[in-house]
């Protein structure tokens, strides 16, 4: 079943059904909710790519990248839909050391293949699997910033340029509680560690 990746509001076209060159431009810390369903805290996480050689042809973002988004629980569990995209992202199998601790701001500028599919009622973008791009294969220049929000380190900068939904969905996580309950306002985005991509076989 694929994984859905619903637009976050505005007239946006919906990314066509095909299998794309993309490149990670953001992961956002959602935070931690309630989930009714399972009765327990979760911790989510957004992943977002460009798909920078299928671009847009209307509105005020035609000849901009499509982009698309997936939300994760932040977790590298044997049965995680996250560690499972993330190996296959990799073409690699996670060692031991990387599951008790896995950096995800390494995940921004790396790229990969995506395989995006329509729901059935035709209203949705779904990715359906995620690759390692082949050898040989370039995904052009980045062409969104490339954002990244930790809740533990609060950048109100990055905060500000997201879109008001996820924004609102942020605020009711315990950690955005806990921000403004300290009163914290701090500038200290991170970035993807360097030595992310010291394997050229690897992307992260």
């Amino acid at each position: 079943m694929g994984l859905i990746a619903k637009e976050e509001g505005g007239n946006f076209e919906m990314v066509p059904a095909d299998t794309y060159v993309a490149r990670c431009y953001r992961v956002l810390d959602l935070g931690t909710h309630h989930d009714e369903k399972w009765d327990k805290d979760v911790h989510k996480v957004a992943i977002s790519w460009e798909l920078p050689t299928a671009l847009m042809e209307t509105g005020d973002y035609a000849g901009k990248p499509f982009s698309i988004h997936n939300r994760y629980t932040l977790s590298l569990a044997d049965r995680a839909i996250l560690r499972k995209d993330l190996e296959a992202w990799r073409g690699k199998a996670f060692t031991e050391e990387e599951l008790s601790g896995f950096d995800v701001s390494k995940l921004l500028g790396a790229t990969c293949m995506i395989n995006v599919v329509h729901s059935s009622d035709g209203k949705y973008a779904n990715i359906s699997s995620i690759m390692k791009l082949p050898k040989g294969m370039e995904c052009p220049d980045a062409v969104n910033e490339a954002l990244f929000l930790d809740l533990d380190n609060f950048d109100q900068e990055v905060f500000d340029k997201l879109h008001e939904k996820v924004q609102d969905f942020i605020k009711k996580s315990q950690e955005y509680e806990q921000i403004e309950a300290l009163g914290i306002n701090s500038q200290g985005q991170r970035t993807a560690s360097e030595d992310g991509f010291a394997d050229d076989d690897i992307p992260f």
